[in-house]
């Protein structure tokens, strides 16, 4: 930040003051969409720290959120964009990553009114998840002398 901006915001925060404007709760309204994913996350691996699981929730925002949507302030957005986006998803990629991605867009914006941001509702709250299709799964070979050597000590205890 510059010192010309550095003082402008200086000027901004008192004449809040002045005026009694709470500049944190400010702050709080004014919180986009993309810094509020960025402070899900950080929250997230500060409690959780599934890395792994962090950056996949990092790249599935990136790829699929439009930038549109990424800059709208959090209190700004309504629930036909956010369906639009889900439909979106679910024709271009598929159902389980469109699904994902309201799960991840849903817990952001409830992590923010946990933490009192001025979110009078999820606009994520009435959209439901599409039906996903359960997918046969087979062992592999590699999986095959792990799987009967727990049988067998299953069966020896």
């Amino acid at each position: 930040m510059s010192i010309k901006a550095a003082q402008q915001r200086c000027i901004e925060i008192s004449n809040d003051i002045i005026r009694g404007i709470d500049t944190k709760q400010k702050e709080k309204q004014n919180i986009t969409l993309e810094e509020a994913v960025d402070y899900w996350l950080k929250h997230r691996e500060k409690n959780k720290g599934w890395h792994a699981d962090l950056s996949t929730c990092r790249n599935r925002f990136n790829s699929y959120v439009p930038l549109k949507l990424k800059n709208k302030r959090v209190i700004d957005i309504q629930r036909i964009e956010v369906r639009k986006l889900h439909s979106s998803v679910r024709d271009t990629i598929g159902v389980p990553t469109a699904n994902r991605l309201l799960q991840n867009i849903r817990a952001v914006i409830n992590l923010l009114i946990k933490h009192d941001y001025d979110i009078a509702q999820n606009p994520t709250t009435m959209i439901e998840s599409f039906k996903e299709r359960s997918r046969a799964r087979y062992i592999k070979e590699d999986e095959v002398e792990r799987f009967f050597t727990e049988l067998i000590m299953v069966n020896c205890t």
